[in-house]
C-alpha cells in the first residue's frame, strides 16, 4: 500500500484516534499488558478491539491507538501472531504502513507547514506534538511540494 493511498484512506476519518475508532465501531480498552506490549489489535466474533497498555502517557496512548487503528483499517485480515509464529514473512511492511496511517491521522499537513514549526527540527516538532520522531519523518516524506 502506498503512502498516498493511506493518506486517502485517513482523509475521511476524525483526527482523534479514539473518536475515529468509536466511529468505526472499534472498541478501545486500557488494560495491563506485558512491558514489551504497548498495544494490540484483534478481532473477536467480527468485532475489532484495540487494547492499549494502561501505563501509557496521554501522548503515547494517542500514538499507539492511531497505530493500532491503522492495522484495523489497513490490515483487517492480518493475524500478526500467526504471521510471526508460523511464517517466514517479515511484518515490517505492515508496521510501517500502520505508522504512516498514524502520522497522517495525527499530523495535519497545515500544522506541519505552519510558520511556527518551520525552523524546528523533527525532534523538536515531535516533542511539541508529543509524538515519536519517526512519525514526523514519515509525514514530511509524504507531503507534496
Amino acid at each position: 500500500m502506498t503512502a498516498k493511498s493511506i493518506k486517502k484512506t485517513v482523509s475521511g476519518l476524525l483526527p482523534d484516534p479514539f473518536a475515529a475508532a468509536e466511529a468505526l465501531g472499534i472498541t478501545v480498552l486500557f488494560l495491563e499488558l506485558p512491558d514489551c506490549t504497548k498495544g494490540i489489535c484483534y478481532e473477536v466474533q467480527n468485532h475489532k478491539i484495540i487494547i492499549l497498555s494502561n501505563t501509557l502517557s496521554k501522548g503515547e496512548a494517542r500514538y499507539f491507538c492511531a497505530h493500532e487503528l491503522g492495522h484495523a483499517v489497513l490490515h483487517p485480515e492480518l493475524n500478526y501472531s500467526f504471521l510471526m509464529s508460523r511464517t517466514l514473512f517479515e511484518p515490517k511492511k505492515f508496521e510501517r504502513e500502520a505508522d504512516i496511517f498514524a502520522a497522517e491521522l495525527l499530523i495535519s499537513d497545515d500544522a506541519l507547514c505552519s510558520p511556527e514549526l518551520k525552523n524546528m527540527s523533527s525532534a523538536q516538532i515531535a516533542s511539541l506534538l508529543c509524538l515519536p520522531e519517526k512519525l514526523i519523518l514519515l509525514k514530511t516524506n509524504t507531503l507534496e511540494p
